[in-house]
């Protein structure tokens, strides 16, 4: 066993336990250090991946938005051009209905003027 004299009051120190002692603390002290830094980047690393992880998702959240949102631009595009469509149509119907009864009544200009003048005849002397 190794032995010291202190100096100071003439004791005589086993060297090998009062080293054990201190570096065993040393040794902690180093290990707490050392998993505290470790600790402290796994948790930066947590903190990072779950920053990209919720990015990733806001991402995706908003490309399907965007999909629905183009979708409901087509569908309300689609909607329209079908009552334009259907408006047109309800138009050109129109217009023929009308020429219909304008022909009709072209054609019976004759025969009304033809009835005009025979009742004009009646009443004349």
């Amino acid at each position: 066993m190794n032995t010291i004299l202190c100096k100071g009051c003439g004791l005589e120190i086993e060297v090998e336990k009062e080293l054990q002692g201190q570096v065993e603390a040393r040794v902690i002290a180093t290990e707490r250090r050392r998993h505290e830094q470790e600790l402290r980047e796994l948790k930066a690393e947590a903190e990072t991946l779950a920053t990209k992880e919720r990015a990733a998702a806001e991402a995706r959240a908003q490309k399907q938005l965007d999909g629905e949102r183009e979708l409901l631009k087509l569908a309300a595009t689609a909607e329209l051009e079908l009552a334009r469509k259907k408006l047109e149509l309800a138009a050109d119907s129109a217009r023929k209905q009308s020429l219909v009864e304008q022909t009709a009544l072209v054609l019976t200009l004759p025969e009304k003027k033809n009835q005009t003048q025979n009742c004009a005849n009646n009443w004349l002397p």
